[in-house]
């Protein structure tokens, strides 16, 4: 699944996780997100090694999963942290995320996915599906 935007910039999500990490790297127009379930021992540069991704901008911890709400599924996509390895993904970049996560985690849980956040270091709570042009209007 991908996403173009009007700087000619492609954004694509190639692998999911439940829980874990996720890390995004960037081949010449191209920003890809990867995510692993931590097995244990899982470090950023396992996942670029795995997916032999060279230009790694930055990684975090990804928790995924659906809750019953008032006898509903409903999904969650929640990112947080950043990288020992790489350090953190800028949040404008996750933002062109939002929308390919909420489409992939809907199909792999088979519910709605209303949320997709992004947790700061500061524990503020920032929706990755709100137009960035809504937030430069107000």
């Amino acid at each position: 699944m991908t996403n173009q935007t009007k700087e000619n910039l492609e954004f694509k999500v190639n692998s999911l996780a439940a829980a874990g990490k996720f890390i995004v790297s960037k081949e010449g127009r191209t920003y890809t997100f990867d995510a692993m379930d931590n097995p244990g021992n899982l470090e950023h540069k396992d996942i670029a090694r795995k997916y032999t991704r060279n230009e790694v901008i930055g990684g975090g911890g990804i928790q995924a999963g659906s809750e019953r709400v008032e006898s509903q599924l409903v999904g969650y996509v929640y990112l947080d942290g950043r990288s020992t390895e790489y350090g953190q993904v800028p949040v404008d970049i996750l933002k062109k995320f939002g929308r390919l996560l909420k489409e992939r985690y809907e199909l792999e849980l088979g519910s709605l996915v209303p949320e997709v956040c992004y947790i700061s270091p500061r524990f503020e709570k920032i929706d990755l599906l709100k137009e960035e042009n809504l937030e430069n209007s107000q």
